[in-house]
């Protein structure tokens, strides 16, 4: 989510004010408002937190990096195993 956005909703949730100008129109920007909640400062869609688009690099190379290191570490220890199963019988 845009910052501009996200701070513009989490004022309106937390404070009731709504913003200079909307993308469309005032009652749309209330509409999606009410899909989000503000808890301990961060905003929420559907139980899960909004990450502005200037964190999503971030988040993405933390939630995959740690994917193929897994995946990588699984593979090996499979592959030793197989090799070592081999080897001894």
């Amino acid at each position: 989510m845009e910052a501009g956005l996200h701070q513009q909703i989490v004022s309106f949730l937390q404070l009731g004010i709504l913003p200079n100008t909307f993308t469309s129109t005032k009652w749309n920007f209330q509409a999606q408002a009410q899909n989000y909640v503000v808890q301990h400062g961060c905003l929420y869609r559907q139980g899960k937190r909004v990450i502005l688009a200037s964190e999503c690099a971030t988040v993405y190379q933390e939630l995959h990096s740690n994917v193929l290191l897994l995946t990588a570490k699984n593979f090996f220890f499979e592959k030793n195993l197989i090799f070592m199963s081999a080897f001894w019988s």
